[in-house]
């Protein structure tokens, strides 16, 4: 999917430069300076900490260290040692303020994730997940037929609600229906969570669209027009991963257990 972002972006703007910019205004070259080796060692090492960071969480996740969650409050605690103790650029008043916030916008994703839960409850209790999984085989259906009814029920669902809530609203059910006709279940969990994506990035309520906004601050319009190749890119995928699965199995097959 990165190899294709890259490769559509230079296409379009070997084709038509001005159509990469908003209202076609390609920026003026900005001047080049000159940088002394040694200005570029310290640079290398004040973004050292940085760059560190992806070798940290995936080189951990992948040799087992530890799981992704942990991975997380891992990160909180390095960013913290880093921010506050190594570069101080982040007072210890930020660091309560931040940690506010989080625990704001984590009690609101805890409180949906509780209804889920309650949900997902009624849902064993009432073996709906099992009873669909018992249809599925009754039926005959194909994977390729569950996979587009996964698809398209994501797809709609992006379109309101957040991807936590999509997922622990229809995990416990979509799950054993998957590993019913016989998914494999990294693939499924891949396809899941690209097809949520793509759902996140589809109005009227995609939440990435209006992150996009806010940091573009472009208007609402725009940002729809501009993620629509890049949504065609990311269907694409997940049909190129259909026929060819060991796209997302081979890497997690390699992974210490």
């Amino acid at each position: 999917m990165f190899i294709l972002y890259i490769a559509y972006v230079v296409v379009r703007g070997v084709v038509n430069k001005k159509s990469l910019f908003e209202k076609g205004i390609v920026p003026s070259q900005i001047a080049l300076q000159k940088v002394s080796w040694n200005d570029r060692i310290v640079a290398l090492r004040m973004a050292s900490w940085g760059l560190f960071t992806p070798i940290f969480v995936l080189g951990g996740i992948y040799l087992g260290v530890f799981t992704p969650t942990e991975a997380a409050a891992g990160m909180v605690v390095y960013a913290i040692v880093v921010c506050v103790f190594i570069m101080r650029s982040l007072s210890w008043r930020e660091v309560i303020g931040s940690a506010l916030r989080g625990a704001e916008i984590s009690s609101m994703i805890l409180c949906i994730i509780s209804g889920a839960m309650i949900l997902g409850a009624v849902v064993s209790q009432l073996r709906i997940a099992a009873s669909l999984a018992s249809f599925a085989q009754g039926a005959g259906l194909t994977a390729s037929a569950v996979l587009a009814f996964i698809f398209l029920t994501l797809f709609i669902l992006g379109m309101f609600l957040d991807g936590a809530s999509i997922m622990v609203i229809t995990l416990p059910i979509f799950y054993p229906l998957a590993r019913a006709v016989g998914i494999d279940s990294v693939w499924f969990a891949v396809f899941y969570t690209l097809t949520i994506e793509i759902g996140l990035l589809t109005p009227p309520v995609g939440l990435n669209l209006f992150v996009i906004k806010g940091v573009s601050g472009l208007s609402l319009a725009t940002v729809i027009k501009g993620t629509l190749p890049f949504l065609l890119i990311m269907a694409m995928c997940l049909l190129i991963m259909y026929f060819y699965p060991q796209l997302a199995l081979w890497l997690p097959g390699t992974m210490v257990r």
